[in-house]
């Protein structure tokens, strides 16, 4: 009868060892996905906090003479300051031949005035490039104004 109850002790004993291991090596592994994850989640945020992203829309209101106006927002939503922004149309719709800026700061925004008699089309495209931490980035959008 002893050298079964050992033999039981034994057998026992040895299952929850084999347990513990094994559900030991499902913490790890669960760890090192949260520990990667989270070294992802930081990496991401460095790179959001030295990156600019400008965002250019379109704006209709009254001018100062009263009359409806249609402006370009210029804005940088980014979390850094966009530096050696460009700003053109095609056709060239924007007074002054474009917009350029030695920079633009997190948050701020720029108005620039969009001339309506020169094109027959109610679109236009708008390109800008900026410089941030990061580097050089291009983009564009179509403006509608019907």
């Amino acid at each position: 009868m002893d050298i079964a109850a050992l033999i039981l002790s034994v057998i026992a004993l040895s299952f929850s060892v084999f347990i513990y291991f094994r559900h030991d090596k499902k913490l790890k592994k669960q760890e090192a996905s949260l520990n990667q994850w989270q070294l992802d989640r930081q990496e991401a945020e460095k790179v959001a906090s030295i990156s600019a992203k400008i965002k250019v829309e379109r704006l209709i209101r009254q001018d100062s003479s009263g009359r409806n106006g249609v402006f370009l927002l210029i804005s940088n939503v980014g979390q850094a300051k966009a530096q050696e922004v460009v700003v053109v149309s095609r056709p060239n719709m924007l007074v002054g031949n474009g917009f350029r800026a030695k920079f633009i700061n997190p948050g701020q925004v720029i108005e620039r005035v969009v001339v309506l008699g020169l094109s027959d089309s109610d679109e236009f495209e708008v390109s800008y490039d900026w410089e941030d931490g990061i580097g050089h980035h291009s983009d564009s959008t179509m403006i509608y104004f019907g």
